[in-house]
């Protein structure tokens, strides 16, 4: 049986521009027919495209619940949906009420319908159906008609609350309590009824009133959580009795002595109603003030003086802590403190501000006019403020000290700055970076969309959307220039595609590129003039991501950081760039950064850029840093960055230098790189604010570059060697040139040597054999140099230990820091044990042999160009100042200062825990993914020492002040923590489920021999690797395997689709099981061939076009050896016979390449014989990028399922395994 078709009307939030009504349609049409769409295309108050909608669909109630259940919620085109039932339409509703009453069948009479009184409505309808007028009100039971003619309907109701006495009452109770004596005991009454009666009420015996000013706000503060009732109907006139006892519950404990006599009209109750859990309300009396009289400043209660006390303890802690005021508790929550905020921030002064308890009561009957005659109306805006009791409303003023919270606040170039939601700022309507919208950008390509590998259907997916970005932008642009009069902006859109090849060298090994029909997306942004676009910046992140990881900072999130800038631009009214901006959404640069060379080569607007910006990120958390700067020019551009931090690596920078001759900015993420090219790198593991960072950053340094002071006219002479030096310190940004340098460094140096030599001492008459100025120094030199050399052989002599004797390296890798814990009291030791085997040498001489080396190092590293000499002169300068400080403090052979020792030891430790932190920040993860040959324990340990030498040089100086007993003391003490330190790491565990160990799996089905083999490989050095390789052959190999490693080698075929990443590998070569499904051939279509194939015998020379054919296969890679004397490849193939690498890198659905070349044949071989080894990732067999296809996958995706839960379940998250199913074999052509 058919289901029933209902037609829903759907309301549909989230949208943005992106979503059209057809994308709309499209994604609600396998639910249902679509029949309408509206409300789509307006805007809202701000002139912003409204965010929701209204779709009608015509459907079945199961295929309804799966769209609401899978629609709403998710996230498209960077949005989160959100979807729900809407009401008909409103011409729907009124067509409705329109129609003819349909007839019964039986007698031809209309339905009946029960009539039902609205909601909150009790009563009963008049017999005759008549409307009630003062006439006949009196006729009807409860009615009442006030003076003025106003008909008032009795209210059946339960109350929420004891209502207060009716005026008759109240009255007849003042004339009573005049006569009275004037003491009275206390009355105490019984506790109030659990629940009140239902009752009639006639709202004529209570008066009403209107409060108005501050009070209500400072009645919502008195009691946390409670909600206010403002009484102005209350009980009726009901039986005596009963009024009598629910008013008697509504009191506690009370007193009428010396209570002040109040005419009736002016009383009224706020009753502020506590939570559940609190059993009685509380009833505030409150004073009115008659119109047109004086205010008195009311009794303050016991709950009023809490208010006090609580803006009394806040102002402290804003004097104290700083000068917001929602810092500590001052958080606007209501509508007077929201005014009060707004005109605070618009700069309006001289605002009336009313007393805390200043409020006026106005009868329902007193005319408007009345109002606005008192005195104690809203005051205008421009009116002085009412003077207030200064001891009872304590008054803090704004200072401009410092505050205490200033002292711990991390510095500008270490915090992040707070993530933005808004698009448009609320308070200036102006466009800003939102790190929100950043973020569904880089949600919606990495994990909607998911992993976008070269040559896969997704990476085709993400060039649509991107294209779809960049078309909706280029629209935006259109209308802002439409809607304004003489604004000069442009925005042009490309999509780029092409065919190239490029040598691309790498971990010293030679490797060729092949790339077809790959694309870019390009948008300019220019005043439109040909002037304006002469001079271009250019600015690159790329859309893809690599094999095993979803990429959502590698690299959306800078995909993300580029939209914002250009809608920040476009949308920010009046500006209009003298310069062009170029933004490069490349879209291969994970396949060796084929997507840029295609741009430097073959764009058009390639030749009018003068500089880049290149964003990238290696990591998650953090601010950006600075790779590298190759110009004067723009490192000056650099300095307009709020904050950042500096380093060196290789990008797709070096694309723009190598083809474009161009200089520029290398920026990137690099905190928390554990996730770098991994599962996790997702929009969760991004932190807070990083995006906002990024984002603000590139912003400014557009905004300048584009601007008339941009350095982009000077750029034209291409790329050429930076001569400027260059760093932050303290949040400041430093710049000087290399001659600037070489004399500051001269300059410390001979000061230094003259200082020195003119404040030597001899040593004291009762030393024997006493030095002179150059022997003793010579002595000191020897004791620094040999301590920074103990250090170093010190936490080596460590790192072999740990590695070949306890079998625990890696054992710091989960935590960056914690490699300090083992080597750093290790070298101290070693540094202080070469002190024990030198000459008795004076604590002044080693200071100052400490302040020479340092100079000399500076001006050294400067002329030979080697590292950063200004390391060396910033630790050297506070030595100088150091021993000048000394010289004023301390006399000829007495002890060094300890002011010296401060003032000399503050910046090189300030300097060398930066260098610390940012070097082991990188280095560690990256030990990850080192391979198992690499010495990682021997790195760590000596950066360790390294930095641990910079960061406390005078240490050894201060040794140096005690006897060799306190030496020998202290190296027995660090020897001992060392010992320590060593037991402690050999019992942890390298890895966990956030710093995982990268395993590499591949899955190859040889189409030559019909063998199919288990590959796995680990990438670092950490043990346990053998054992888990043999649980594997126990699980997945055939019984009885012997399991022996491969060699990793040029010559390993199997491994070439990672060539030459594959070096770092430690892999073994498992056979698999017969199974059932494996009996039938594999499919597979891939095909390796020779066509126009010449020999030329006398010339000894063979020419042939290698014709790769690979349907379903993506990142093909050939390798062969061979005398190549020319090909279409470069124009210089090595002159000898050697071992060739050509990696592919096509687009979806294209699965032809070619390479033209010209072969030498080996002596005495006069024909053919060239043997092809090829392999190739099948584009549906990728564990988990294909996890969502996975039948399609064949074989190896059975396998790869089996083996991820198996891997999952043995080491508990621990391992990120990269699961690829590859084919290949060998061709002779």
């Amino acid at each position: 049986m058919a289901e029933e078709i209902i037609t829903k009307r759907l309301h549909v939030s989230g949208l943005t521009p992106a979503i059209t009504p057809t994308d709309l349609s499209q994604k609600l049409g396998s639910f249902g027919t679509v029949t309408a769409l509206d409300g789509f295309g307006q805007l809202d108050g701000l002139g912003q495209p409204r965010k929701f909608g209204y779709v009608t669909i015509e459907t079945t109630k199961a295929k309804l619940a799966r769209c609401m259940n899978l629609l709403s919620g998710v996230t498209w085109k960077g949005s989160k949906l959100r979807m729900g039932e809407a009401k008909p339409d409103f011409r729907e509703r009124i067509a409705r009420e329109h129609e003819p009453p349909k007839l019964d069948s039986e007698d031809g009479e209309p339905p009946r319908k029960k009539r039902r009184l609205p909601r909150g409505v009790q009563g009963v309808h008049a017999k005759d159906m008549t409307l009630v007028t003062p006439e006949n009100a009196t006729d009807r039971g409860g009615w009442r008609v006030t003076p003025l003619g106003r008909i008032v309907r009795p209210v059946r109701m339960r109350p929420e609350h004891p209502l207060p006495e009716p005026l008759s009452t109240v009255a007849s109770t003042v004339k009573t309590k005049s006569k009275a004596s004037p003491k009275k005991k206390k009355k105490k009454v019984k506790e109030p009824a659990v629940r009140a009666r239902k009752r009639t009420i006639d709202p004529t015996q209570w008066g009403s009133q209107h409060l108005k000013g501050v009070f209500l706000e400072n009645a919502g503060s008195l009691v946390e959580g409670t909600r206010r009732t403002i009484v102005s109907e209350a009980a009726g006139n009901s039986s005596s009795a009963e009024e009598s006892s629910e008013q008697g519950d509504n009191n506690d404990e009370y007193e009428t002595e010396d209570e002040e006599v109040i005419p009736a009209v002016q009383q009224s109750s706020i009753v502020v109603e506590p939570p559940s859990e609190v059993p009685r309300p509380v009833t505030i009396p409150v004073l009115a003030t008659p119109v047109g009289h004086s205010t008195q400043p009311p009794v303050v209660s016991t709950e009023t003086d809490l208010v006090q006390e609580k803006i009394a303890a806040l102002g402290l802690l804003q004097s104290l802590f700083g000068d917001r005021e929602d810092d500590w508790g001052g958080s606007v929550d209501s509508d007077v403190e929201m005014i009060a905020a707004a005109e605070k921030k618009r700069g309006t002064v001289g605002m009336a501000v009313e007393q805390e308890n200043d409020f006026e009561e106005v009868p329902m009957e007193v005319d408007a006019h009345h109002k606005e005659d008192s005195p104690t109306a809203d005051a205008d805006i421009d009116a002085p403020a009412p003077q207030e009791d200064v001891a009872t409303k304590p008054v803090f003023h704004p200072t401009k000290s410092a505050k205490l919270k200033d002292l711990f606040a991390p510095r500008e170039e270490e915090a992040l700055p707070e993530p933005i939601v808004d698009l448009v700022n609320p308070v200036t309507l102006l466009p800003q970076i939102s790190e929100a919208q950043i973020l569904s950008y880089a949600k919606f390509l990495s994990e909607d969309i998911g992993y976008r590998t070269v040559g896969t259907r997704e990476h085709a997916l993400g060039d649509a959307w991107m294209v779809e970005q960049a078309k909706e932008l280029q629209k935006q642009c259109e209308e802002v220039v439409k809607g304004s009069t003489g604004r000069k902006l442009e925005c042009e859109v490309w999509r780029q595609e092409g065919s190239g090849s490029h040598r691309f060298d790498i971990m010293a090994k030679r490797l060729y590129k092949n790339y077809v029909s790959l694309s870019n997306i390009i948008v300019r942004v220019s005043d439109g003039t040909e002037q304006g676009k002469e001079h271009a910046v250019l600015v690159n992140s790329h859309l893809d991501s690599t094999l095993p990881s979803p990429g959502a900072a590698d690299d959306a999130l800078s995909v993300g950081v580029m939209l914002e800038c250009i809608r920040v631009l476009i949308h920010t009214p009046d500006w209009q760039p003298t310069h062009a901006i170029i933004f490069l959404f490349n879209n291969a640069e994970e396949s060796l950064q084929d997507g840029s060379h295609l741009y430097s080569t073959q764009h058009p607007t390639a030749k009018t850029v003068r500089a880049a910006i290149n964003l990238e990120a290696a990591g998650s958390t953090g601010p950006e840093l600075l790779f590298q700067a190759t110009s004067e020019q723009m490192i000056q551009a650099y300095s307009h960055v709020p904050s950042s931090g500096i380093m060196l690596s290789d990008t797709d920078f070096r694309q723009f230098e190598e083809y474009l001759n161009v200089t520029g900015l290398d920026m990137a993420v690099v905190g928390n790189s554990y996730l770098y090219h991994m599962r996790k790198d997702l929009v969760e593991n991004i932190e807070p604010g990083v995006a906002q960072h990024m984002a603000e950053n590139t912003l400014a340094l557009l905004q300048h570059l584009s601007s008339s002071e941009s350095p982009l006219p000077s750029l034209t002479t291409g790329y050429a060697k930076p001569t400027t030096v260059f760093f932050q310190i303290f949040g400041f940004f430093v710049i000087y040139s290399f001659k600037t340098a070489i004399t500051l460094y001269l300059s410390l140096l001979g000061f230094a040597l003259m200082f020195v030599r003119s404040t030597f001492a001899p040593p004291a008459p009762a030393v024997k054999h006493g030095r002179g100025f150059v022997a003793d120094h010579a002595v000191g030199l020897l004791a620094v140099v040999g301590a920074v050399v103990g250090a170093l052989i010190s936490v080596n002599l460590m790192a072999l230990f740990m590695d070949k004797v306890l079998n625990k390296p890696l054992s710091w890798f989960s935590i960056e820091f914690s490699c300090l814990g083992l080597y750093g009291p290790g070298a101290l030791a070693g540094a202080l044990l070469t002190q024990l085997f030198l000459p008795r040498v004076r604590e002044q001489t080693v200071f100052s042999a400490l302040l020479l080396l340092q100079a000399f190092l500076a001006c050294l590293m400067q002329f030979l160009a080697v590292g950063s000499a200004a390391v060396f002169f910033l630790s050297g300068l506070p030595l100088l100042l150091a021993s000048i400080l000394n010289k004023v403090l301390s006399k000829p052979n007495q002890d060094i200062s300890l002011w010296s020792y401060a003032l000399g030891q503050f910046i090189p430790l300030t300097i060398g825990a930066q260098l610390t932190y940012v070097v082991l920040e990188v280095f560690v993860p990256l030990t990850g993914r080192m391979g198992d040959e690499a010495p990682a324990e021997h790195i760590i340990a000596t950066i360790v020492g390294v930095t641990g030498s910079y960061a406390i040089p005078l240490a050894i100086p201060f040794i140096h002040r005690y006897s060799r007993g306190t030496l020998v003391r202290a190296i027995v003490l660090f020897s001992a923590m060392t010992a320590i330190s060593m037991a402690v790491y050999s019992v942890r565990e390298p890895f966990d489920t956030m710093h995982q160990k990268r395993l590499f799996v591949i899955h190859m089905e040889n189409i030559t021999s019909g063998e199919q083999h288990l590959h796995v490989g680990a990438a670092d050095s950490a043990p346990g690797f053998d054992d888990l390789a043999h649980d594997i052959a126990a699980k997945f190999s055939v019984s009885g395997f012997e399991l022996i490693p491969s060699v990793m080698s040029d010559w390993n075929a199997d491994w070439d689709t990672i060539y030459p990443f594959s070096a770092f590998l430690s892999p073994y070569k498992l056979d698999l099981p017969l199974r059932e499904e494996y009996f039938d051939a594999t499919e597979h279509h891939f095909t390796v061939s020779a066509v126009n194939d010449t020999i030329d015998s006398s010339a000894g020379t063979r020419s042939l076009t290698l014709k790769i054919g690979h349907p379903g296969i993506i990142w093909t890679a050939v390798a062969f050896d061979a005398h190549v004397l020319k090909w279409t490849l470069d124009n210089n193939p090595p002159d000898e016979y050697a071992r060739h690498h050509i990696k592919e890198g096509s687009f979806y659905g294209h699965d032809t390449w070619t390479v033209d070349m010209l072969i030498k044949l080996p002596p005495g071989q006069s024909t053919g014989g060239l043997r092809i080894d090829f392999v190739g990732v099948h584009e549906k067999a990728m564990w988990p990028g294909k996890k969502a296809e996975k039948e399609l996958g064949g074989r190896a995706m059975q396998l790869f399922e089996e083996f991820d839960t198996w891997l999952e379940q043995e080491k508990g998250g621990t391992i990120d395994a990269t699961l690829l199913g590859c084919v290949g074999g060998v061709a002779w052509v």
